[in-house]
C-alpha cells in the first residue's frame, strides 16, 4: 500500500511540474510575441528617412538589427544605446514604449530562466530516479543469486 500512494504522490508531482512546463511555455511564446510586435513598431519609427541615401538607411537598419537583437532592460541604458546609434534617435520613441520593450524583455528573460530551472530540476530528477531503480535492481538480483539453485 505504501508504495502506491509514494507512486502517486510522485505522480501528482510529475503532472504538477508537467503543467508548469506547460504554462511557462505557453507565458514565453506570448511574451516573445509581444516583444517581436513591439520591436516591429520600434524600428518602424526608428528607419532612416533619408531621401537621399539608400546607403544611410540601410546602414541604419543593420544598425537596428543588431540593437534589437540583444537590447539593454533598462530605459536608461536602451537610450544610451539608440543615443550611440545617432543622436536624438531615442526621442523618436515614447518613454512608455522604451519601457514595455525593456519591462517585456526582462520578463521573458525570467521566464525563460525558471523554464531552465524546472528543466535541470526535472533532469536531475530522472537520473536520480533511474540511479535509484538501477541500485534496486543490484540489490534485488544480488539477493537472487543468494537464492538461486544450481542445476547441473
Amino acid at each position: 500500500m505504501g508504495n502506491i500512494h509514494h507512486w502517486d504522490t510522485e505522480n501528482r508531482q510529475w503532472i504538477r511540474e508537467k503543467d508548469c512546463e506547460e504554462n511557462l511555455s505557453r507565458q514565453i511564446k506570448s511574451k516573445l510575441s509581444i516583444l517581436e510586435s513591439s520591436i516591429n513598431s520600434a524600428k518602424t519609427k526608428l528607419k532612416s528617412n533619408s531621401k537621399f541615401s539608400e546607403a544611410k538607411r540601410e546602414e541604419r537598419e543593420e544598425k537596428l538589427k543588431s540593437f534589437f537583437s540583444n537590447f539593454p532592460t533598462t530605459p536608461r541604458k536602451f537610450v544610451k544605446a539608440l543615443e550611440n546609434i545617432k543622436s536624438g534617435l531615442s526621442g523618436k520613441l515614447t518613454e512608455e514604449e522604451i519601457s514595455n520593450l525593456c519591462q517585456t524583455k526582462s520578463e521573458l528573460i525570467q521566464l525563460r530562466t525558471e523554464f531552465k530551472e524546472l528543466m535541470s530540476k526535472r533532469k536531475q530528477e530522472v537520473v536520480l530516479k533511474i540511479l535509484h531503480n538501477s541500485q534496486n535492481n543490484t540489490e534485488f538480483l544480488k539477493e537472487t543469486e543468494k537464492h538461486k539453485i544450481i542445476d547441473d
